[in-house]
C-alpha cells in the first residue's frame, strides 16, 4: 500500500505542477492578447476602435474561468497530500530508515507548517493579483467603449452598447468568481490547520 501512496503523491505532484504551468500560460496568453486588442483599439481600425476594445471583458471572464478551475484543483491536490501522508511515512519505515534512527515524520510541502502558515496570505495576494491582472484591461476597454455608449439602446440595431453591457457584466462576473474560488481555497487551507 504505501509503494501505492508514493505513486499517487508522484501523480498528484505532477498534476499540481503542470496546473501551475497552465495556469501561468494561460494569464500570459490573457496579458498578450489584452495588449494586442488595446493596440488595435488605439488604431482605430476601420473606425471600430471603441467596439474591437469591448473584446477584452469577454476574454477576462474566459481566462478568470479557466485560472480558478486550475487555482481550485490545485488546492484539492495539496489538500489530498494529507490523505497520502501516513502511505509515505509507512514506505519510509518499512525500508529508508535504519532501525536505530528516530522516525521523523516529513509532511509534504503543500501540507506542511509552513505551508498552512502562509497559505492563506499568499492566497490573498494572488486573488489581488489576478484580479488586477483582469480587471485593468477590462476597465480599460470599457471606458475606451464609453465614448459610444447610447442607453437606453435599441435592439438588434445598436450592437455597441450590448456589448458594453455585456462587457460590464462578464467583468463583475470574472471578479466575483475569482473573489468566490479564493475563499474556497482558504476554506481548504483552513481544513489542513485541523
Amino acid at each position: 500500500m504505501s509503494s501505492t501512496g508514493i505513486a499517487y503523491f508522484n501523480a498528484a505532484r505532477a498534476e499540481i505542477n503542470d496546473r501551475i504551468k497552465l495556469r501561468d500560460q494561460i494569464i500570459l496568453s490573457f496579458i498578450v492578447s489584452s495588449g494586442a486588442v488595446i493596440g488595435l483599439a488605439i488604431g482605430d481600425v476601420g473606425n471600430k476602435g471603441e467596439t474591437i476594445a469591448l473584446i477584452i471583458p469577454y476574454l477576462a471572464l474566459g481566462t478568470a474561468v479557466l485560472v480558478a478551475t486550475h487555482n481550485m484543483a490545485i488546492s484539492r491536490l495539496g489538500s489530498y497530500f494529507q490523505e497520502l501522508a501516513p502511505a509515505i511515512n509507512q514506505c519510509r519505515l518499512e525500508g529508508f530508515i535504519e532501525p536505530e534512527e528516530k522516525f521523523i515524520e516529513i509532511k509534504p510541502w503543500d501540507t506542511s507548517e509552513t505551508y498552512i502558515k502562509h497559505g492563506k496570505r499568499s492566497s490573498l495576494y494572488r486573488m489581488y493579483a489576478q484580479l488586477i491582472i483582469f480587471f485593468m484591461p477590462s476597465l480599460f476597454s470599457l471606458g475606451v467603449g464609453w465614448e459610444k455608449f447610447k442607453f437606453p439602446f435599441t435592439f438588434p440595431t445598436d450592437i455597441h452598447s450590448m456589448l458594453w453591457i455585456w462587457g460590464l457584466i462578464a467583468t463583475v462576473v470574472s471578479g466575483v468568481y475569482l473573489i468566490y474560488i479564493h475563499f474556497n481555497r482558504k476554506k481548504i487551507i483552513e481544513q489542513m490547520e485541523s
